[in-house]
């Protein structure tokens, strides 16, 4: 209808290197799911295409990436609703391959993969609260890779990114859906389970 579908089933998932030979088996959980969207984090351009076409013979034929330079990893988009890429060009990501912003017909989509540290990721801090103060007055969704936790959910003894956007007025998807839930996506070296990639 005009104001567009009630509801919106979106995934996010870390590929891990690109998914290499586990591609197959990715596609498998991605179209399991049945996402209206798919963000994809430690996207590559080796295996990137086949990934891209095994989804749009699932139905995910709208798609766009961070264009990532080999080996490094980047964020992919891939949805069964039209879209259209949204660069900020007054703006641009100091990190263009951590960053894929696009706009569907009611709402826009930040698709993050933050694998910076040191300098870097602090450059890429400042411009994203940019990002997110100049979105606030819209219909907007980050999705992918933060790399952060929350303050005592696995061990962060101090606030970070999960609390700066809480504060600027945006919500934890998942929190909000389970507000006393516990469940993990990350299972550390050491056995440390941890709920991360908001």
């Amino acid at each position: 209808n005009e104001r567009g579908p009630r509801t919106i089933r979106l995934l996010t998932l870390n590929l891990r290197q690109g998914g290499r030979s586990r591609i197959e088996g990715v596609v498998r959980t991605v179209l399991g799911h049945r996402p209206d969207i798919a963000v994809l984090t430690e996207y590559r351009a080796t295996p990137g295409p086949a990934l891209g076409a095994q989804l749009a013979a699932g139905g995910l034929v709208h798609q766009a990436s961070s264009e990532p330079e080999r080996p490094k990893n980047g964020v992919f988009v891939a949805a069964r609703l039209p879209f259209r890429v949204f660069p900020d060009a007054r703006h641009p990501s100091p990190s263009p391959r951590h960053w894929l912003q696009v706009r569907f017909a009611h709402f826009d989509l930040g698709a993050i993969y933050n694998g910076l540290w040191g300098e870097g990721n602090a450059a890429f801090a400042q411009w994203l609260e940019g990002v997110m103060l100049r979105n606030r007055r819209r219909s907007f969704i980050l999705a992918g890779d933060l790399n952060w936790l929350e303050v005592g959910d696995g061990g962060n003894e101090s606030p970070g990114w999960v609390e700066w956007l809480r504060d600027l007025g945006y919500s934890d998807a998942w929190r909000r859906l389970n507000p006393s839930g516990r469940e993990y996506s990350w299972t550390n070296h050491n056995g440390t389970r941890t709920r991360v990639d908001y």
